[in-house]
C-alpha cells in the first residue's frame, strides 16, 4: 500500500494500492505463419555448401566456419552463393548413387 499526501489542501493521506493486470494471452501472429509457411515452400531440396574462409554463416542456430561444409535449403544456398560467404559443393557420382 502506498499512502499519497497533499499537504496544500490539509488533507489526511489517501490510500492508494496497486493492483496487478491479468497476464496477456498472445497469438501467433497470421503473417507469421504465412512467411514460415513460404519460406519452408522456397526452402525446396537441401544443398551442401563449403564456407569460404575467413567467414562464419549460421543456419538454424549452428554457426559454420570456413572450410566446413553444411548443408541448407536452396534458397539459403543460393543467397549465401551470391554473397560469396560459401560455394557449392560437387556431389560426387558414388554419393548419388547411395
Amino acid at each position: 500500500m502506498f499512502f499519497t499526501d497533499d499537504p496544500v489542501q490539509g488533507k489526511e493521506p489517501d490510500p492508494v494500492m496497486f493492483i496487478e493486470s491479468p497476464s496477456r494471452v498472445l497469438f501467433p501472429s497470421p503473417v507469421a505463419a504465412v512467411i514460415a509457411a513460404a519460406e519452408k515452400d522456397a526452402a525446396g531440396e537441401p544443398v551442401r555448401v563449403r564456407i569460404i574462409a575467413p567467414y562464419r554463416v549460421s543456419h538454424e542456430g549452428k554457426s559454420f566456419v570456413g572450410g566446413q561444409t553444411a548443408s541448407v535449403p536452396t534458397a539459403t544456398a543460393q543467397t549465401w552463393i551470391k554473397s560469396g560467404w560459401v560455394e557449392p559443393v560437387k556431389v560426387s557420382q558414388k554419393r548419388k548413387e547411395s
